[in-house]
């Protein structure tokens, strides 16, 4: 399902509020991680402000577009990530990236 950009800030505050309220979000989390890895560095940074699990989110998909093509810097970058953003939701993606790059 292709989702427009325009609907990544909906997407996030409803992560937030899963979260807040830890409720399974299954579903929204791979739908906005596709909508988060659509959008340029630019439409990304205009999202990087707010909470930590807004925040989480936007610099991993910003981890992704930066180090795409060099495995050894995104597995750094991710193990990073990992340590500022412990248990945060978007963890599944970088599991499945990474998993895909380093092959």
């Amino acid at each position: 399902m292709q989702m427009p950009q325009q609907s990544a800030p909906f997407l996030l505050r409803a992560s937030e509020t899963a979260n807040r309220y830890q409720i399974e979000a299954s579903q929204l989390n791979p739908i906005l991680w596709r909508s988060l890895q659509s959008l340029s560095p630019q439409q990304l940074t205009k999202y990087d402000s707010g909470s930590a699990i807004a925040k989480g989110w936007v610099q991993l998909a910003k981890i992704k577009q930066l180090y795409l093509g060099s495995p050894v810097e995104l597995h750094q970058a991710s193990n990073n990530w990992q340590r500022r953003y412990p248990g945060h939701p978007a963890s599944f993606a970088l599991d499945e990236k990474v998993a895909e790059l380093m092959k």
